[in-house]
């Protein structure tokens, strides 16, 4: 009398079993087609960027770093776009973005092809401060006009705000030193081959010994902004600027810049 019971308990095992199967073929399925559909990729921003710490920099890897550039990693991955950063040297950067071959640059918007060729934000991004540096006993400088008669180191590539011009002007009286290498500028300083050299704060203070920097004497000449700047050969250069902004103020407001 038992058996039919157990027939009974049997099949409903069976059945169990069956509809697990049946549950888990389901989801296998759905898996398979998730897996199927496209993901739809961010575009790309490819900004530019020069040597110049600690704001940007390549690491030994040979990978973009920097303040400036995880800021705008951030700043672009809210506004829905993937972040490319390419280094330049200062001349082929601006050449670069004002020609189209790249779409973004963080800095100063005083770059002679930058005028008729990008746009600016209106948000200030961050400052930086030019100095002039001197070893003690040298009269402290307040402006461009009082380096006249005097050898003042200046990197090759920088615009200085747009002073260069000024600087490499025959009337200024001032006699330009070109270095390339902050270390060697700092030398040379410090062994009276130039009288001043004019420097940003931040890379002069992350690249020369700190016994250096903190023998010389200076005084800031100029504190000048920084901005997103868009080539304006993109198409859609003002929405994209928009969307940039937005995501720069956002993430301020959250502390996360």
């Amino acid at each position: 009398m038992s058996m039919p019971g157990k027939r009974v308990q049997g099949g409903k095992q069976a059945r169990g079993r069956a509809g697990l199967c049946q549950a888990l073929l389901s989801l296998l399925l759905f898996t398979l087609l998730l897996l199927c559909v496209p993901v739809r990729a961010e575009p790309v921003l490819t900004m530019g960027y020069v040597e110049f710490p600690p704001f940007f920099f390549t690491d030994a890897r040979g990978q973009a770093q920097g303040t400036i550039i995880e800021m705008a990693r951030k700043v672009t991955q809210r506004a829905g776009y993937q972040l490319n950063p390419v280094y330049f040297p200062p001349r082929r950067m601006e050449k670069s973005l004002a020609e189209g071959r790249i779409d973004l640059w963080i800095g100063l918007d005083t770059f002679e092809l930058m005028a008729h060729n990008t746009l600016s934000s209106k948000t200030v991004v961050s400052t930086i401060e030019l100095r002039a540096y001197h070893k003690p006993g040298k009269p402290p400088i307040s402006h461009l006009d009082q380096l006249a008669g005097s050898q003042v180191g200046v990197y090759f590539g920088y615009s200085y705000g747009g002073w260069m011009k000024r600087i490499q002007d025959p009337a200024s009286g001032i006699e330009p030193v070109f270095v390339r290498i902050r270390s060697q500028a700092a030398r040379m300083l410090t062994s009276d081959r130039i009288d001043y050299l004019l420097d940003y704060r931040g890379p002069f203070e992350s690249q020369v010994d700190s016994n250096i920097t903190g023998y010389l004497e200076y005084e800031t000449l100029a504190t000048y902004n920084l901005y997103f700047v868009l080539s304006r050969k993109r198409p859609d250069t003002y929405q994209l600027m928009s969307q940039l902004e937005n995501a720069w103020r956002q993430l301020k407001r959250e502390g996360e810049i």
